[in-house]
Formats: structure tokens, C-alpha cells, sequence
């Protein structure tokens, strides 16, 4: 698989939307080797930029669970944040994408999920 390394500004977008679909055609079954091919073969400003969209993620994530919990559990969307942040918990530690310093603010909601899983036979 070839990514391009940069290209002209009209066709970034183009090489982009033809990388992804490229690559999503390739994710059948288990998607974690194409993804780890992607962060390793992409050009070298991929991986600091994903790495910094993962880290405004974790603060929104952390922004909702400290300040807006009780309204997630009034309308009945706790799950769904939950089940939200968890997946994004674990494609980021897949990928070493977010530090620990990062999720100090959330360290006790992250361990949980980890032990959760951990005693239920997950990773």
C-alpha cells in the first residue's frame, strides 16, 4: 500500500479519499494491521497531527464526563458515552496515540474500564 507523501493542494484531498478507500477495503476482518501500516508508513506529519486530534478528543471525552455527567444520565445517554469513550479508550492505547499525563483527569474512570474488562477475560 503507497501513501502519498504530499502532493498539490487541490489534490491532497483526492489522494486522501483515495488512500481511505483503498485502505477501508483492505479492513475486512481484523482492521489493527492496516491501521498499524497506516501510522508507520504515512507521511511524517500523520502520526503528531493524529496524536494531537486524539488528545482534543480525550478532552472533550474528559470535558463531558466532569461537567456534563449528570445530564448524560438524565436523558438516559450514559451508555452511550460509555460505551463511546471506551472504544476510543482502547483503539488510543492500541496505539500508543494518547499519554497517561493526558488522561490524568480521567485515570480513575480509565482504570475501571480496564479492570472491567481484565476480569471478564479481555485484553
Amino acid at each position: 500500500m503507497q501513501f502519498p507523501t504530499s502532493a498539490p493542494s487541490p489534490l491532497a484531498p483526492r489522494c486522501a479519499q483515495a488512500s481511505t478507500r483503498a485502505t477501508i477495503g483492505q479492513m475486512r476482518g481484523n482492521p489493527l494491521p492496516v491501521l498499524r501500516q497506516l501510522l508507520t508508513t504515512c507521511a511524517p506529519a500523520f502520526l503528531p497531527m493524529v496524536k494531537k486530534l486524539c488528545k482534543r478528543f480525550f478532552r472533550v471525552y474528559a470535558h463531558a464526563y466532569i461537567h456534563h455527567f449528570e445530564d448524560f444520565q438524565h436523558f438516559g445517554g450514559e451508555a452511550h458515552l460509555n460505551c463511546s469513550f471506551k472504544h476510543f479508550l482502547y483503539f488510543v492505547l492500541e496505539f500508543d496515540l494518547v499519554d497517561r499525563d493526558t488522561m490524568q483527569p480521567l485515570s480513575g474512570l480509565v482504570k475501571k474500564f480496564l479492570e472491567q474488562d481484565q476480569s471478564k477475560g479481555g485484553r
